[in-house]
């Protein structure tokens, strides 16, 4: 009879194969950018974009900014050390994706904007923070560790939108 052993992967090993997972998450997913052709306030707590006929049909045709704030923005990737058991899972059950933020301050499908780092970029709030982040902080979903840990700690205006 011939025994066989298992292997025990050690921690590099398993961010290898969570860093390839992630990759091909990401491959395979079309990130949804909306851009602007013309702001008409420059009032940003009110201001109406008008948007390209490009974007999804499920997207309206106006986006009305409700909120201007600066908050805290870090960035997070889908390794074990910065999530759950679960790293390619949200914590209301969706995989990640481009346009992913956690925060804990704004209810799931919240949209929001980063006009300062991503432009007119929309992201959607469906994952939470470690629960020692409360308000004025969110993180932004990146395909890689390097890619997060290059976004570092930024103060930036959000304006959340409609």
């Amino acid at each position: 009879m011939r025994s066989t052993t298992i292997k025990q992967l050690n921690r590099a090993e398993k961010l290898v194969i969570c860093a390839v997972f992630a990759a091909l998450i990401v491959h395979s997913i079309k990130p949804q950018v909306v851009r602007a052709q013309t702001i008409e306030t420059p009032d940003f707590d009110h201001a109406t974009v008008e948007l390209s006929g490009d974007e999804p049909p499920s997207t309206p045709s106006l986006v009305t900014i409700k909120r201007t704030i600066t908050v805290t923005a870090t960035a997070y990737s889908s390794s074990p050390d910065q999530t759950d058991d679960t790293p390619f899972i949200t914590s209301n059950g969706k995989r990640v994706y481009d346009g992913l933020i956690a925060a804990n301050w704004l209810p799931y499908n919240t949209k929001i904007r980063i006009p300062d780092i991503f432009g007119d970029k929309v992201f959607t709030v469906n994952d939470r923070m470690n629960a020692r982040y409360e308000s004025g902080r969110f993180d932004v979903w990146m395909p890689s560790r390097a890619s997060a840990k290059h976004f570092g700690v930024k103060h930036t205006r959000v304006q959340i939108i409609e």
